[in-house]
């Protein structure tokens, strides 16, 4: 029996102001078993911490992996500098476990992975350490990645992926127009929101009853939000997969979009298993590649934790009038196409390159 254990953790936070394509989308459907719930995760945390240990996998082990996740090979090694992107891993190795050289040299050149010993013989300091890197990496963000019991003396490798991503809009918001907003949740709910507000042109489409609109940063990327018009997000995740091929237009929009906030952590173990991985979380796990000397291994728990903080912040507000008399009729005014977000919508942040860095669904505040 498999006894000694490796540890993925993910760590992702985005503020606001996909192998990364079809196992996001896939990693995205699996997470949202309760079809309630409002959420966030980084589908491309999550595949690059598993390339990670699919680098030191073999046999059934890794053609599962491979065959989920392509090659061993980060979807976006660099997604590209918004206005702040890191992305960085790690490999916490147990101080008395020693790496195999070709696979410490591949973490290292394929990830930037350095291996840092810790002792896990005392897991609440090693826990402690890990958090610390992680709060560090996030601009304390996140805080507290690894709680209590979630690592033990059995333990032998913790593989982290920390991302952390701040854009200003391209298009800003005045935070003098934020108003309180009616916002009516998948339950029915009616709740208070506060709800920014700008007209301008966006990249705009409407399709199978769902409207799409993106909404790009200053540097580069994009959030694209899928607005159904009703309260059931079905159209918008049947949409998803899709989005690379729709037809968008230049648009004057008015636009309502709440601020929000949120905070998830996420088991993925049997997302990933919607993924067809499964020897790699058994007895049967063969991650030989890994350790000199250490063959009883297999990965016990694979933990996320995400934050998006959605808001004006780094917007600068300014006015300017310009007033010039021409003779004639003032031309009509343009045709504005309103999309208000009171109900539930999907969202994808999306680096220059098109990697999906973050989703998630807002259907409560």
């Amino acid at each position: 029996m498999k006894t000694k254990r490796i540890v993925i953790c993910l760590v992702a936070c985005a503020v606001s102001v996909f192998a990364q394509d079809d196992a996001a989308l896939k990693l995205f459907n699996a997470l949202d078993t309760s079809k309630t719930k409002t959420f966030v995760f980084s589908p491309y945390s999550a595949i690059t911490a598993m390339q990670m240990a699919q680098l030191g996998a073999d046999g059934n082990t890794r053609a599962e992996l491979d065959a989920a996740l392509g090659n061993a090979v980060p979807g976006a090694a660099a997604p590209g500098k918004i206005d702040i992107v890191a992305a960085v891993n790690a490999a916490f190795v147990h101080q008395n476990a020693n790496l195999k050289n070709e696979f410490a040299k591949q973490l290292e050149e394929t990830f930037g992975a350095s291996a840092i010993p810790v002792n896990f013989n005392t897991p609440d300091s090693a826990r402690n350490t890990i958090n610390g890197w992680v709060a560090g990496k996030t601009r304390n963000m996140i805080k507290e990645l690894l709680p209590a019991g979630s690592i033990d003396r059995l333990t032998r490798i913790v593989l982290v992926n920390a991302v952390y991503f701040k854009g200003e809009w391209r298009t800003k918001f005045n935070p003098n127009r934020t108003r309180p907003w009616e916002f009516i949740s998948a339950s029915a709910k009616k709740h208070t929101v506060q709800m920014m507000r700008v007209e301008a042109s966006f990249d705009y489409a409407f399709t199978n009853g769902v409207q799409v609109l993106v909404m790009p940063y200053g540097n580069g990327g994009a959030m694209t939000v899928f607005l159904p018009s009703r309260y059931d997000l079905t159209p918008a995740f049947d949409l998803l997969p899709k989005a690379s091929g729709i037809n968008f237009k230049s648009e004057l929009v008015n636009l309502a979009f709440p601020k929000f906030t949120i905070m998830s952590n996420h088991g993925l173990i049997p997302a990933f298993k919607e993924l067809g991985i499964r020897d790699a979380f058994t007895a049967s796990a063969d991650f030989s590649k890994m350790f000199v000397n250490v063959d009883d291994i297999y990965i016990s728990s694979i933990i996320q934790a995400a934050i998006i903080v959605v808001d004006e912040q780094g917007t600068v507000a300014a006015a300017a009038t310009a007033v010039s008399g021409v003779w004639g009729a003032p031309p009509p005014p343009p045709k504005k196409i309103d999309f208000i977000a009171d109900r539930p919508f999907l969202f994808t942040i999306t680096a220059p390159d098109g990697t999906i860095l973050f989703a998630g669904a807002f259907r409560e505040p």
